[in-house]
């Protein structure tokens, strides 16, 4: 059971590395309310891998400078995601 756990939660982190990108991708092809809220859904991702970064971490599946490097990384991604959001909306 465990080795489909950690199997699942590595699968689902290699996923959710992508997620954000793609988002901001679909929503570029929308309009300025419609773009902003497709940048929300991808703070929410790198969020997302941000927590699954956490659990790879407990069970062992990446080290601890791994994850810090993840956590650093998808923070500074919603900060930059942010501004971006706070421009489209003055």
């Amino acid at each position: 059971m465990l080795a489909i756990t950690v199997c699942a939660t590595k699968c689902s982190e290699q996923r959710s590395r992508s997620r954000p990108i793609f988002n901001i991708a679909e929503g570029s092809e929308r309009s300025g309310k419609d773009f902003a809220r497709f940048l929300r859904i991808s703070i929410g991702s790198a969020a997302e891998l941000r927590t699954q970064s956490y659990i790879a971490a407990k069970v062992e599946l990446i080290d601890n400078a791994e994850m810090l490097t993840i956590v650093e990384e998808t923070k500074q991604l919603a900060r930059m995601i942010q501004s971006l959001i706070n421009k489209l909306d003055s």
